[in-house]
Parts: C-alpha cells; sequence; structure tokens
C-alpha cells in the first residue's frame, strides 16, 4: 500500500506487517496452489524488475536504473493458520471471486500499468480488511455485519450517523473476537484456566519459549485486582482477557481494531482520514472503482442497479439502502435508519456511480452498472 507508485518490484518495502498481509493474499490468490488465479499473473507481469525498458511506463524507465542494484526481496514466510487450510470458506470465495473480476477487468481496459498496479494493491488491502473483520462471524460465531455505505454528503444525517454506528460496531466485534481468541489459547493449557489464570499465562508463555510471568509485576498484579471478589467463571475470563488485550495493543491500539481502523483508512475504505475515532463508510473514488469492477464481470452485459445491489452486499457486506430488507439488516446491528433516508441515500449513490462512468440511467427509471467505457482508466 505504501510503495505502489511505481510497478517495480525492487522498490517494495520490508516492513512485517506487510509481509504478513501480502503473504495472506498470495495464499489467498492460489499464489502456492493448483487454483492459482489471474490476478497473481497479472501482479507479476506488472512489478517484474527485469522486463525492458520498452515494455515498462515511463516512470518505471526512470527509476528502474536507480534501484537496478538492491537487492531483490525474499518472498515472506507462508503463515500456516486455520484460515484456508482445508479449503476456502464463503467469505474467501467471494474475495477470490473479486480477485477474478478485477483481474478481467483489468485485462479487457489494459491501461497504464500504474493504475492498474494501484487497483490490484487496493483491492488486496480491502481484500485483508473483510477478511480480517469477517472472524469473529466466520471463526468466533458473532453476528455477520454490514456496514452502511454513506453517500449522503452530510456529516450529521441519518445516513452518515447509521455508518458511524456500524463501523463502530464491526470494530468492536474485532476486539471481542481478540479476546475469544487469547481465552481459547489459556484453555489450551488449562481447560479451566480461570481458576488459576496466573498459571495458565504462564504455561501458555512457557509453550512458545517465553519467560513466565513475573506475579509481583505491574500485569499481574492487574489481573489479580480485576479478578478479587469475582466469582463468575465468565466474568474472570472476562476481565483477565481485557487487561491481556490492554498489555498487548498498549498505547498505540496494536490490536485487530487498531488494525482494521489503519487499513479502512489507508484503502480509502473508511473516512474520515484525520485522526477522529469515528469512522464511516464512504469510499473513495478510487477505492469505489474497485469495489465496483470486483462485483461485477465485466464479460457480460452491465447488470440492472438492484440487481448489482444485492451482488455488492453479497460480496462486500455493504448496504446502500436501496432494497427491501437494507433496513432490517442494519436494525439488526442497531443502526436505525427512516426508510425515506435509505431512498435518498442509494439514489445519491447511483448519482455518483454515474459521474464516475460505472453506470447508467437509462429509459423507465431502469439503471445499469458495469463497465460502460473502455477508455476508463
Amino acid at each position: 500500500m505504501s510503495s505502489f507508485s511505481s510497478p517495480t518490484a525492487l522498490t517494495v518495502t520490508g516492513d512485517p506487517s506487510d509481509d504478513g498481509a501480502g503473504s495472506f493474499v498470495h495464499r489467498l490468490w492460489g499464489g502456492r496452489g493448483e487454483e492459482r488465479l489471474d490476478i497473481l499473473n497479472l501482479l507479476s507481469e506488472l512489478t517484474d524488475p527485469h522486463k525492458k525498458a520498452a515494455d515498462m511506463d515511463d516512470i518505471s524507465a526512470l527509476l528502474a536504473p536507480l534501484v537496478d542494484s538492491t537487492r531483490e526481496k525474499k518472498a515472506a514466510a507462508d503463515n500456516h493458520s486455520e484460515d484456508m487450510s482445508e479449503g476456502f470458506s464463503v467469505i474467501e470465495t467471494e474475495l477470490r471471486r473479486a480477485a477474478q473480476d478485477l483481474a478481467a477487468y483489468e485485462r479487457k481496459l489494459n491501461p497504464n500499468p500504474i493504475a492498474t498496479l494501484q487497483r490490484i494493491v487496493l483491492l488486496a488491502g480491502l481484500s485483508v480488511f473483510m477478511h480480517a473483520s469477517t472472524r469473529p462471524f466466520e471463526r468466533a460465531g458473532l453476528e455477520r455485519r454490514f456496514l452502511l455505505l454513506d453517500a449522503s454528503g452530510e456529516h450529521f444525517s441519518p445516513v452518515a450517523q447509521a455508518s458511524t454506528r456500524c463501523v463502530a460496531q464491526l470494530i468492536k466485534d474485532a476486539s471481542e473476537y481478540l479476546g475469544i481468541v487469547i481465552s481459547e489459547l489459556l484453555a489450551q493449557g488449562y481447560s479451566n484456566w480461570e481458576v488459576d489464570p496466573i498459571g495458565a499465562i504462564n504455561v501458555l508463555l512457557e509453550s512458545v519459549s517465553q519467560a513466565p510471568l513475573d506475579s509481583r509485576g505491574k500485569l499481574a498484579r492487574r489481573i489479580k485486582d480485576a479478578t478479587s471478589g469475582a466469582e463468575d467463571p465468565q466474568e474472570i475470563r472476562r476481565e483477565v482477557c481485557d487487561e491481556l488485550l490492554r498489555e498487548i495493543e498498549g498505547n498505540q491500539r496494536r490490536g485487530l481494531d487498531g488494525y482494521l481502523r489503519m487499513l479502512g483508512i489507508r484503502s480509502g475504505f473508511l473516512y474520515p482520514l484525520q485522526k477522529n475515532p469515528f469512522k464511516r463508510l464512504n469510499p473513495s473514488d478510487r477505492t469505489l472503482e474497485v469495489l465496483v469492477m470486483a462485483t461485477v464481470n465485466v464479460q457480460l452485459p452491465p447488470v440492472e442497479y438492484r440487481d448489482f445491489l444485492d451482488q455488492f452486499c453479497d460480496r462486500w457486506s455493504i448496504v446502500v439502502g436501496g432494497r427491501a430488507g437494507d433496513a432490517d439488516l442494519l436494525a439488526g446491528g442497531g443502526a436505525n435508519v427512516p426508510a425515506k433516508a435509505l431512498r435518498e441515500n442509494s439514489e445519491r449513490f447511483l448519482d455518483r456511480l454515474e459521474s464516475l462512468g460505472l453506470a447508467r440511467r437509462l429509459a423507465d427509471s431502469v439503471a445499469v452498472v458495469g463497465l460502460l467505457e473502455t477508455t476508463h482508466v
């Protein structure tokens, strides 16, 4: 995300978090299996540092000599988690289809390499965001969350406020999910670890060759204070996990919730960009283009707007307000929006798609979404 200004593999960063996310995307797109998607072939072509200057775009042709002696980046180690260990889940399958649709769009459009690379990197970031934000649903059995795309253009409109609540609930679920994961890890050593939290923590630390917790240290004292007098096992588990999360995250919010917020901003998915903690779903133009073109099949005729909204929701868990059941989906997550406001939001969203060349209104109040102009970059 931080180095796509030039489609040259030698300019990619070596940040550990970038490596982890890149390794996940590589695995999601079939980089180490037989189900390799064409988007990886396209990405490889774009970032090949050894291609001839005649085949490069102007910027890469100028930059290539400057990084010609740079040591090539080695592939990140594969992270063997339970995700994708036995095939692809429903969410992962949708994300793979998104990659297939975007690759077909890029092949048909054939724009300048930098524009294509930007869209591929954006899709990778969005895929990481969607996968990470749905772990509470797919792995922990929490309720599936839907995000409301705010097209109202007003900071304090009912739609903007509801969109903010949807994002806040998603972030809250991510924090709760980390607590569930910590509890499950502690239970591997102690099935009833709430009886001796410090002992269970030390068993976990020793299993990964880490020093045990100092019983006189600050963390141990906080855990003892938080659980003293508590009799309910669930309350003890919750208090201990909360203390461990606070210790892990520190002041920088390095947990899953903070990561989602950061990635959503960098991907142009969440807004505002400033350090305002209250984010809502209002994607940038480039990000919206990626979301749309990673939803529709450009090999087929453009789809009707109402059908597109169904596909958009199925793939990205995003609602706009143009469907009969959208209000109920949002109400399930605690976001109540007047039906009129949702209808108006859907109309404004369609206006925005039309202004970007991604939709067109036809006769009889019918609108279609898809690739309408092959010159669009």
